[in-house]
């Protein structure tokens, strides 16, 4: 393999899709670190009210609905 760039999920998000990227760090199968639900509620807070959220984890059940809880709520 011969590769040419390298990139983080972030870099490629704003490159590509010209899109804001926040990652929280949440562990599978774990309630989160108030930090980190803080964290997640304040970038919710901060952005204008017609943005589109997106939510992704590996499982896709767990820490997806997490995050959608915490700033629905």
């Amino acid at each position: 393999v011969d590769v040419k760039c390298i990139e983080t999920e972030e870099m490629l998000v704003h490159r590509e899709f010209r899109l804001g990227y926040n990652r929280v760090p949440i562990t599978d199968h774990e309630a989160p670190e108030i930090a980190d639900a803080d964290q997640l509620v304040a970038f919710y807070q901060s952005s204008p009210p017609a943005t589109w959220w997106h939510f992704h984890c590996a499982g896709g059940k767990g820490r997806t609905t997490t995050a959608m809880v915490c700033v629905d709520m």
